[in-house]
């Protein structure tokens, strides 16, 4: 047990060595839990939101989210056609981009604008997953790459603060207001690593 210990503190350290060397693993580990917490828990609000802002029935509330996910799978099937050379760029950008959609979708009062931006953010979502886990591959040393790939899990596993957020901001707010103020938590947090590095 205190052998496996050693090892896996001396791997992490590796990692975290390697990312402090790597400018753009560095920026995919920090940016990563930003998406968790402040952006995978809109998806869970898409519902809620929809009901509250347009009264939607059963039929039209499942379609319409399901919108989301169309837009992500469209996201993949291009970028499995093109494959982006900037790739940190891409990626930062599909944040950014996504925690804007999301910000001006709770200030739109016509359901087809909403569904609009879903399928967009859907394209986002899906580009931004798909970057993160490119970039950790192929700018990891190979003998790294399934522990930085853990660290990466670390990171996506603290979205839990996502839903701590979230009952928070519901205690004063509704769920467009807790998707508003989500979505500018973490364009501040976003604006702050970014001008760090």
């Amino acid at each position: 047990m205190g052998t496996k210990m050693i090892e896996i503190t001396k791997s992490t350290k590796k990692v975290f060595l390697q990312a402090r060397s790597n400018i753009t693993l560095m920026i995919v580990l920090c940016l990563t839990p930003i998406f968790n917490i402040f952006v995978l828990p809109y998806l869970a609000l898409i519902a809620p939101f929809l009901l509250e802002r347009f009264s939607v029935g059963e039929l039209l509330l499942g379609s319409f989210s399901s919108v989301e996910g169309f837009g992500a799978m469209v996201g993949g099937l291009a970028l499995a056609l093109i494959n982006p050379l900037k790739r940190l760029l891409v990626f930062v950008s599909s944040l950014f981009g996504l925690l804007i959609l999301i910000f001006l979708m709770t200030n739109m009062n016509n359901l087809f604008v909403v569904t609009g931006i879903l399928f967009f953010a859907g394209i986002l979502s899906s580009t931004y997953s798909a970057m993160q886990s490119a970039i950790i591959y192929l700018d990891s040393t190979p003998s790294l790459r399934s522990s930085t790939f853990s660290l990466l899990t670390i990171g996506i596993g603290i979205g839990l603060f996502g839903t701590l957020n979230v009952s928070w901001l519901a205690e004063s707010n509704n769920v467009a207001g807790v998707i508003r103020w989500m979505a500018l938590e973490g364009l501040f947090l976003l604006s702050m690593i970014i001008s760090i590095f």
